[in-house]
């Protein structure tokens, strides 16, 4: 299976300067629990509920922007990646893997969709 075969598309994303509360409002309002980061065109991260602290996190986001609270690297890959070797990229991040048709796979950005959390699980 690659990832094309199951990544989301249209891609929600926010930008890094945007505020973490509205991040998270995004997500509550479509449902999804990471939003792909972009200053522009350039991706430059990828933020999950998580980072933002979840439904208890409030404390957590009040004042802060995106970029203050998104790991600091994201790896990429092109949509026709095996999920075996998505996994492999980089075991860590596997569950918030952005796809680009352009994308060198791997390659890791300073900065950190569909979730390839079935790669870590072997399928």
């Amino acid at each position: 299976m690659r990832l094309q075969e199951i990544m989301t598309t249209p891609v929600i994303s926010i930008g890094p300067e945007d505020a973490a509360d509205s991040a998270w409002s995004r997500m509550e309002t479509k449902g999804i629990r990471h939003l792909v980061v972009k200053d522009g065109a350039r991706l430059v991260g990828v933020l999950s509920e998580r980072d933002l602290g979840g439904r208890n996190g409030s404390g957590l986001r009040t004042g802060r922007t995106v970029r203050e609270l998104m790991p600091p690297k994201v790896v990429t890959a092109k949509p026709g990646t095996t999920l075996r070797e998505a996994a492999n990229l980089d075991a860590g991040t596997a569950h918030r893997l952005p796809t680009h048709r352009r994308a060198q796979p791997g390659r890791r950005h300073r900065h950190r969709h569909r979730c390839a959390r079935r790669a870590r699980e072997g399928l």
